[in-house]
């Protein structure tokens, strides 16, 4: 009955001051932070609202917060308290000692100690306990009459509080110095109880903690921070090292470069007001960088690591001796091509030479890459490949870099594969069964493969497993850093090209005016694509607006997908500018809902709402996303739900089956209305729109990409001679750069 009678009382300011018990949702301003948590006071808890960004800092459980004002009756959501203002509190010796039991029953950290052992110390230790804790030996705990405790639980105790002691040291540290206070439990699990002592020899150390994405902001953050509260100067190398990181970091990231030209960083570092020699302070620095002095280039000492240890397992796997060819059976071969025929309904289905090179290929040889253009026969290569060795009962995992193709393969060809993430996360369930032993592993749209990905996988694998890689080295390099499977094919012992286009197919317009633009056949293009004003059912169609800026590429491309959609034919829009993007996604998503009132979400200046179609921009191994997972959201949760610990606001039916996101994960997660090129690879879609936009960079493998994507139609929304010029430019996947080349020595 107190409780209640506390509860209904409403316009009197109160204090509450307890441990918070959950964090149900967190929205953070440009300053502060409002929230909603739970806290436990004495006996009673307490659903607690802060309004209006009244917090500096979010609450965290198990934290200790002072909050002051008044209790409400929510129609809704029944009793709560309103925040005015609150502070967390750090565990003092006049801290009450309720408190502090409270704290240390909640916190899991203190394994073993239930309530009975808590009620038994406060009696023990009355107005004491922290002053005992701080500074008793286990034996003390042990002796005492009132306790008794068992050894190993008392040492455990004083541990776990030694733990939490520092911890709460440590997050005072990071707020005075105004760092992150996210940081902590990353700064915990490396440096432990160092960490204080870490940050103030070096603080731009931080650096490595924080998301590579905006690194050069991050960066500068810091070093305002570093100027203000640890006394760093302009010439300072640590400094400008930090600086140095930063730039390879943002490159790492952004444009999937593994290393970057020295003078390229050096005019970098001058635009942000600091001018050193690279040369010099790298000589005099035991930081992790490394100058490729012949080439000219810098690299962290992360990506150089990644890119040795991918070519040393590459050399491991081509020369080991113990793997074992598989011969070619004719008569095999001869049963795929008349089961093809029968298949496909033509007359008679024949492997040409080059295709049958490449099947020799990956049957004689440890590493094999097979490589061509659309329409040139890969997945019957992959297929033939595969029919060979099940009918020799040997080993073989099929693999993809997307999950479209995982579709594509089960539905149009029935054969089972997975994603290589997905792979990744079993392979030593597979190692352990000795499944990899004389096995062979084929990774299709291996273009797609990024240099950190080929290396978790060739790390796992036996020496003795064979390797095929079957992808298409014009289309864009991965998502993600590095070009392996661009480098791979220049290495003329392990690859194969196939080169001969066949089986058109009923989309012959569409299929010829891709490989018109894998050849760069102006003339053939030129014959193919009509106006989209005069035969708008075409195949291939293209507009041209009056004029060629943003503005009107956007309305060009969403009157056509409104026509489309009124027809129930909705196209997928993809474009080079992510604003262009931004604005499609925007204007569909407002149209969309308009006089609706569907649930929605708004996550760091972008909002969600139930039914929109989403990318997912990162790998996510911990949920098993991949990068450029398509899907749609399927719920919204107000309030947000607890699934697996995790307080989730958001879920999406992706293509690897529906995913609970929190806050954190949807900052991965964009509208997918309109999709920027190089986040879409290995997606494909029966009809699109292409904006080529003019203000951007966009040269072959770009628009070669793009047309990739579609199975059915395509409009291209540009000028006729931007176009050509695209067509005709030089394939940019070399222009990513890396630190050091693969070398791969023929197999012995």
């Amino acid at each position: 009955m107190k409780s209640l009678k506390l509860l209904k009382t409403t316009g009197s300011v109160t204090n509450l001051t307890g441990v918070v018990l959950s964090v149900s949702e967190i929205k953070r301003g440009k300053e502060r932070y409002s929230a909603t948590f739970r806290i436990k006071v004495g006996h009673y808890k307490f659903n607690t609202i802060c309004h209006d960004t009244v917090l500096h800092y979010p609450p965290s459980v198990n934290d200790i917060w002072r909050v002051e004002g008044e209790h409400k009756n929510d129609v809704k959501c029944g009793p709560q308290f309103v925040v005015a203002s609150g502070k967390r509190l750090i565990i003092s010796n006049n801290t009450d000692q309720s408190i502090i039991c409270d704290y240390i029953i909640q916190n899991k950290s203190f394994v073993g100690i239930s309530n009975s052992w808590v009620k038994k110390l406060n009696n023990a230790f009355p107005k004491k306990l922290k002053q005992t804790l701080d500074s008793v030996e286990a034996s003390v705990l042990v002796a005492h009459p009132k306790l008794k405790m068992p050894e190993l639980l008392a040492e455990s105790l004083l541990q776990s509080w030694l733990q939490c002691t520092f911890e709460r040291k440590l997050l005072t540290f990071l707020i005075n110095k105004n760092i992150s206070i996210n940081l902590l439990p990353q700064l915990i699990n490396l440096y432990g109880l160092q960490a204080i002592e870490n940050i103030n020899s070096d603080p731009y150390r931080l650096l490595s903690f924080m998301p590579p994405q905006n690194a050069l902001s991050h960066w500068r953050t810091l070093d305002s921070t570093a100027f203000k509260y640890f006394a760093i100067n302009k010439k300072d190398p640590r400094r400008v090292i930090s600086a140095i990181e930063a730039i390879l970091y943002q490159a790492y990231d952004t444009n999937g470069h593994m290393a970057l030209p020295i003078d390229i960083v050096q005019d970098t570092l001058i635009n942000e007001g600091i001018e050193h020699d690279i040369g010099n302070i790298l000589h005099h620095s035991e930081q992790n960088l490394l100058v490729h002095h012949q080439t000219g280039f810098i690299q962290s000492l992360g990506c150089w690591s990644l890119e040795t240890i991918v070519a040393r397992r590459l050399n491991a796997l081509n020369g080991d001796k113990n793997s074992t060819n598989v011969d070619l059976q004719n008569s095999v071969l001869n049963d795929f091509e008349r089961d093809q025929s029968l298949d496909n309904s033509t007359n008679e289905f024949k492997l040409n030479s080059i295709q049958l090179k490449a099947i020799e290929l990956a049957l004689k040889s440890n590493l094999s890459i097979i490589n061509g253009g659309p329409n040139t026969g890969k997945t019957m290569v992959m297929l033939a490949i595969i029919r060979q060795y099940e009918n020799q009962n040997k080993r073989i995992f099929v693999l993809s870099a997307t999950e479209s193709s995982v579709k594509r393969l089960a539905i149009e060809y029935g054969k089972k594969s997975e994603n290589v993430s997905t792979f990744i996360g079993h392979i030593k369930e597979s190692i352990k069964n000795s499944d990899l032993s004389q096995a062979l592993i084929i990774i299709d749209m291996a273009s797609m493969i990024d240099t950190a990905t080929a290396y978790v996988l060739l790390k796992a694998i036996p020496n003795d497993c064979r390797l095929c890689l079957i992808g298409d080295d014009k289309l864009l390099p991965p998502i993600g850093a590095g070009i392996l499977f661009h480098q791979l094919t220049a290495i003329p012992h392990l690859s194969i090209t196939l080169n001969i286009p066949y089986n058109l197919g009923s989309e012959a317009d569409l299929n010829q005016f891709k490989h018109a633009i894998y050849i760069r056949d102006i003339k053939t293009v030129k014959n193919i694509i009509s106006p989209y004003q005069i035969n708008p059912e075409a195949n291939v169609t293209w507009h041209i607006p009056q004029i060629v800026a943003r503005q009107s590429l956007c309305k060009a491309a969403l009157n056509i997908w409104y026509d489309k959609k009124k027809m129930d034919k909705p196209l997928q829009i993809f474009s080079s500018s992510n604003r262009i993007c931004q604005d499609i996604n925007q204007e569909i998503q407002l149209i969309r809902n308009y006089k609706k009132s569907y649930d929605s979400k708004e996550v760091n200046d972008q909002k969600f709402i139930k039914g929109d179609p989403v990318i997912y921009e990162n790998n996510n191994k911990e949920l098993g996303i991949s990068t450029g997972s398509i899907g749609k959201i399927s719920e919204i949760f107000t309030p947000r739900k607890t699934v697996n610990f995790r307080e989730c606001i958001i879920q999406v039916d992706f293509e690897e089956g529906s995913k609970y996101l929190t806050e954190e994960d949807c900052l991965s997660l964009k509208l997918s209305y309109c999709i920027n090129v190089i986040k879409a690879q290995g997606c494909t879609f029966d009809d699109i729109i292409v904006i080529v936009d003019t203000n951007y960079p966009i040269d072959h493998s770009w628009l070669y990409t793009a047309v990739s994507f579609t199975k059915k139609s395509i409009v291209l929304i540009s000028n006729a001679e931007f176009i050509e010029k695209s067509i005709l430019s030089e394939q940019s996947n070399f222009s990513r750069h890396i630190g050091s080349k693969i070398k791969i020595k023929k197999g012995l």
